[in-house]
């Protein structure tokens, strides 16, 4: 939430909201495997956030723009679902509305699922790139 709102707090100066908006970006795009370093590693909040911008260096551009996609299809899609859903037809009483519900409700589990995979693989290909880790050692932190 912070990465969106708070370049919206400098609406009235573009440049700003720009600036901060790619530092926010920047600093989202380091710290973003700190989850999967915690629980894989168990390790600490410090040690998480340290493993993290040591992982992700020299990759964040890339990891920011898979989430900027991942946003983006996310909308894409909740405006498709709620085009189709709430435009037009009607449906006796509120079955449209309520199918229309658990469909955008749907579309949140399956692309909030994906990205929690993708920073699961993530940490997986930045690890094996950096340290040489194979799946079957990743595997020993769950015995």
């Amino acid at each position: 939430m912070f990465c969106v709102g708070i370049p919206f707090t400098f609406a009235g100066r573009p440049i700003m909201a720009i600036v901060v908006g790619v530092m926010m970006l920047y600093f989202f795009g380091m710290l973003c495997m700190s989850a999967p370093a915690s629980a894989l590693e168990r390790s600490g909040m410090a040690a998480a956030l340290a493993r993290s911008r040591a992982l992700t260096r020299g990759h964040k551009l890339a990891i920011v723009t898979l989430i900027i996609l991942l946003v983006l299809i996310h909308f894409a899609l909740q405006v498709l679902v709620a085009t189709t859903m709430f435009v037009g037809r009607e449906l006796p009483g509120h079955g449209r509305f309520t199918l229309g519900v658990y469909a955008v409700l749907g579309v949140g589990v399956i692309v909030g699922s994906i990205s929690a995979v993708m920073a699961g693989v993530a940490y997986y290909f930045l690890r094996a790139e950096k340290e040489g880790t194979s799946p079957a050692e990743l595997a020993t932190v769950f015995d």
